[in-house]
């Protein structure tokens, strides 16, 4: 397999305009700090996710509930280093539960009121989405609807009745939101595939819950990153819409992953993600939570804890200089290895890797005096090679290839007599 082939043809192919890719990074309320919104304006992230949950003294308490306090703090940090939100808007079905047994008073009703519980939810989001809007309105770039719907930790269907028929009334509701960006369901897969998430999708579609979504976000958590690639393409095919992924990453739990392994990994999603021209990635986390369970949620942070970085934060930083000053030029998944083409003012960047756990070597990269590479894992500067085969692995290769300036003559003088 030569490389010199594949690096033609992107050279001579035509520029394709596609979306920019935005990184954004799931981030907890109550853990951030300054030092951690510093750390995310390094990297160039601009954008994080996290929740917002109603509470019913956001209606009986207004603008002075308690509940506020938390949301506050990290809306004054995130407001200091101008870092945008992807607000995902969700009722605790704890709560949902408690307001209709209020109302029915009713311990354990016989069956459940549909239409009780829809006016409910109706209820609870608008208010959520109005009141956020009205305190903090400017830091909100978008608004996601619910997360993981399909997951019974987030639904309880034996209680609250099928979830498509509880949100058929909510793009009525959502109509008078002032907001430009509107996405859901942060659904546990990317709609299409043959998991939960597809059938219930359909029927999310069947009740017009889908009308009035800008996209569709959902999940990944996959072993082979480049997935992305055929599983968005699908989801995007099936439903008509963008598709958003708002949560990929991976745990670096010593006992399934290295840190460096969870660099490769996420690297190779967010690449995945770039090539499959994803408007938007949330990866999640930015830090380590350790009172999460089980074990392995433990580990998902980009930074440890206490703000330490892992290798994984380097990478990312690595990448967002390069893909914000560039264009995407070119990309593709083949059955053995990835390639991405970013093209700056002065420099093309390449990033490759292979598909599965073996080395390709891969002659001649390109006919150049010098070459600039970089292992994403390597951490550190770029190192100048001038070897005639590189071998791309499983841990993604950057490239760096500075073409030759033209030589101006220097302008011709006349005599003086």
């Amino acid at each position: 397999m030569i490389l010199a082939s594949t690096i033609s043809m992107a050279q001579t192919a035509p520029a394709v305009e596609a979306p920019r890719t935005e990184v954004a990074v799931q981030v907890k309320p109550d853990t951030l700090t300054d030092i951690d919104a510093i750390a995310l304006e390094k990297a160039n992230i601009r954008l994080v996710r996290f929740g917002i949950y109603y509470h019913p003294h956001f209606d009986t308490e207004g603008p002075t509930a308690r509940e506020w306090d938390r949301y506050d703090r990290i809306f004054q940090i995130l407001g200091r280093h101008h870092i945008k939100v992807l607000m995902t808007a969700f009722v605790p079905p704890a709560l949902l539960e408690e307001q209709i047994k209020d109302v029915t008073n009713k311990e354990d009703a016989p069956s459940v009121d549909k239409a009780l519980v829809r006016r409910t939810l109706e209820h609870d989001l608008d208010s959520l989405v109005m009141n956020v809007l009205k305190r903090y309105g400017p830091s909100i770039a978008a608004i996601e609807l619910w997360n993981e719907p399909d997951n019974k930790r987030f639904w309880n269907a034996s209680q609250l009745g099928p979830y498509p028929e509880a949100m058929s009334g909510i793009c009525a509701v959502a109509k008078k939101w002032p907001i430009q960006h509107l996405y859901g369901y942060g659904y546990m897969f990317l709609p299409g595939g043959d998991t939960v998430t597809t059938p219930l999708y359909q029927e999310m579609e069947k009740h017009g819950a889908m009308s009035c979504l800008e996209g569709v976000s959902g999940h990944f958590y996959r072993e082979k990153a480049e997935q992305i690639t055929d599983e968005a393409a699908f989801a995007r095919e099936f439903t008509g819409k963008p598709i958003l992924i708002t949560e990929l990453g991976a745990s670096s739990l010593s006992s399934t992953r290295t840190e460096l392994q969870q660099a490769d990994l996420i690297t190779r999603m967010i690449l995945s993600a770039v090539i499959a021209r994803v408007p938007m990635i949330s990866i999640y986390e930015w830090k380590d939570t350790p009172d999460a369970i089980p074990e392995r949620e433990k580990h998902f942070g980009v930074l440890n804890s206490d703000s330490r970085p892992k290798p994984i934060y380097v990478a990312l930083s690595t990448f967002q200089d390069i893909y914000l000053k560039s264009h995407y030029k070119n990309g593709f998944c083949h059955a053995d290895y990835c390639y991405l083409e970013l093209n700056s003012a002065s420099n093309i960047y390449i990033f490759v890797w292979s598909r599965e756990d073996i080395d390709l070597p891969l002659d001649t990269v390109i006919q150049s005096e010098e070459i600039e590479t970089k292992l994403v894992r390597s951490l550190g500067d770029y190192y100048t090679s001038s070897a005639k085969e590189i071998t791309i692995t499983r841990s993604p290769l950057l490239v760096k290839i500075s073409p030759p300036q033209p030589v101006i003559p220097p302008a011709k003088t006349q005599k003086l007599r």
